[in-house]
């Protein structure tokens, strides 16, 4: 199959955007870390996560200095 027509990318990203949006709601602070370091690990790699700018911009405000 070419990789164009390769949806395994696409539906993982929005499994990672309803995880995101869960660990938001609950306040999950770890499972949300875990989560922005694989959406990077995918930006390293090349796959187009601007789907997820919008999660993103939310999951990044953290009182945490570290």
């Amino acid at each position: 199959m070419p990789p164009y027509f390769d949806t395994s990318k696409k539906s993982e990203i929005n499994e990672l955007r309803t995880i995101l949006k869960n660990c938001l709601a609950k306040k999950d602070d770890k499972r949300r870390m875990d989560v922005i370091k694989k959406i990077i690990s995918f930006m390293t790699q090349g796959v187009d996560v601007s789907r997820l700018f919008s999660e993103m911009c939310m999951a990044s405000y953290t009182d945490d200095i570290i």
